[in-house]
């Protein structure tokens, strides 16, 4: 199979693209973002003590006062400040949580001497990709600066967008302080503008990177499945993925890579960032100065992402319930039921499958020991009777009442215990005569029978609840606590 697009077409990605405007901030949380692509210069460091302990983690592990304002800054010093917080608390909460996240996952890779293992030479090579598309992209975002007159314009023709939004009404204005990383009028409208440039630039550019440099997946039935060490699996340009190779790289990433996508998304890098980075390469963007400061912070990004996902793997795999747990969810959220039993023994009426009419003459034979049992015949007493008959001694089976014939006939299922059912059923090679010995109706599966699927299902909620919050439960694990009394003092402190 040939995956030009890995999991986006042209029209999906124009789609994404276009739809700027509409969703501003999405796309903005998006976008790659560097001092130079800077268009508020009025953010100033606040007049505090850096030294000072924000946060801290299990492990000696801490956040200083500097490390968070370092993040702030890069996070809300640009077009990104449109009021991405409500509240200074909320800034500076989310700048300690996303500085110890980076700090544990680098650890995390320290720790495992990740760049020792075999698969790191092949790493750098996704490194350097993502680190060549991120180079062209944001020259291509910053490369963009609108005139006076283009500002002019945009806020006549959209007046309603010339503004940055905030909630003025609901739950979430009351939180809101009046003035907090509010951007200047024409560093909203820059942003938006060179949004809409760049996602009228990027289409073609995506478009003309694919066609030039797809990426080639081997077949998953014929290839993929059946690989030998050296088979290439994955091919862009001059980048080239062996089954050798990605075994490496899952050993870096403690989690089987088992299709392309699994592949080319290691380090949050993007489906399109081998063919993007091989046009930049071509375009001689690996020679320029800044790219080296671009392979750090790539290398930086690829290995955050993948300890993050490693450590949500790990937590994963060891997860188990406790006794507590399972029975907490069988009280009050498993709705399984059991099926209706029916605990029956038969008088078979024997059918010669080889004489048409020997269906038909073992029903009516079964009808008529039904009609002597019901007016008081005794049901061994037939077994004497009916010699060409035979006994089959008593089993269990479930039955949904209502749904079909046979054994699911309310003439059957409806029969109380120590009865004879009013209709035959076939099933024993003939037509059976069936004494109900007894009949329990539907209930909850007991959970000696639903344990299992039970734990299933508490692992497929803890995964979903963790990959949800990763970062929150990455924290949770380290104990991660703010410490209040500096908040507060950040908090205070004016930009």
């Amino acid at each position: 199979m040939k995956c030009t697009r890995m999991m986006c077409n042209t029209r999906a990605r124009m789609a994404r693209s276009l739809s700027f405007l509409a969703a501003a901030l999405p796309i903005i949380v998006a976008l790659p973002a560097l001092a130079a692509v800077s268009t508020d210069a009025t953010w100033k460091t606040p007049d505090i003590d850096g030294k000072q302990v924000l946060a801290v983690y299990k492990g000696g592990g801490k956040v200083t006062v500097e490390q968070a304002i370092a993040w702030a800054k890069q996070w809300t010093g640009t077009g990104r400040r449109l009021h991405m917080f409500k509240s200074r608390d909320e800034m500076w909460n989310k700048a300690a949580a996303s500085s110890a996240i980076r700090q544990i996952a680098l650890a995390k890779a320290a720790e495992l001497k990740v760049e020792e293992m075999p698969g790191w030479p092949i790493a750098e090579k996704c490194i350097e990709a993502k680190a060549l598309m991120m180079l062209l992209t944001d020259e291509t975002w910053a490369a963009y600066t609108p005139t006076k007159q283009d500002i002019e314009d945009f806020v006549k023709e959209n007046p309603e967008m010339a503004t940055p939004p905030r909630p003025t009404e609901g739950p979430d204005a009351k939180l809101v302080e009046p003035d907090f990383q509010m951007p200047l009028q024409n560093d909203w409208v820059t942003w938006q503008l060179r949004g809409r440039n760049h996602s009228q630039v990027y289409s073609p550019m995506m478009q003309e990177a694919e066609e030039r440099y797809p990426v080639d997946c081997a077949d998953y039935e014929t290839k993929w499945l059946k690989a030998e060490p050296d088979d290439v699996l994955i091919k862009a340009g001059s980048y080239s993925f062996t089954d050798k190779d990605i075994k490496s790289l899952a050993e870096i990433a403690g989690k089987k890579l088992e299709w392309c996508a699994q592949v080319v998304r290691l380090g949050d890098s993007g489906d399109d960032y081998l063919s993007l980075g091989e046009l930049a390469r071509e375009k001689g963007y690996a020679k320029r100065p800044e790219f080296a400061e671009y392979l750090k912070k790539a290398k930086e990004e690829w290995l955050i992402a993948v300890m993050k996902d490693r450590m949500a793997e790990e937590a994963y795999s060891s997860y188990t319930p406790s006794e507590q747990e399972i029975k907490d969810y069988y009280d009050n959220e498993y709705k399984g039921i059991q099926d209706q039993l029916l605990k029956c023994d038969y008088i078979v009426c024997p059918i010669d499958y080889n004489d048409p009419q020997s269906n038909t003459q073992a029903k009516a034979l079964a009808a008529e020991i039904i009609m002597k049992l019901h007016q008081g015949a005794k049901f061994e007493d037939m077994l004497k009777e009916y010699p060409q008959c035979r006994y089959q001694e008593a089993s269990e089976r479930s039955v949904r009442p209502g749904t079909s014939g046979g054994f699911e006939s309310p003439a059957i299922a409806g029969v109380e215990a120590g009865g004879i059912a009013l209709e035959s059923a076939e099933d024993f090679s003939g037509h059976c005569v069936i004494r109900v010995l007894e009949n329990t109706p539907p209930q909850k599966t007991p959970l000696e029978f639903c344990r299992g699927q039970i734990i299933h299902d508490l692992a497929s909620e803890y995964k979903n609840k963790t990959s949800g919050d990763l970062d929150g439960s990455i924290l949770k694990k380290y104990d991660y606590a703010v410490q209040k009394s500096v908040l507060a003092q950040l908090s205070r402190a004016k930009l």
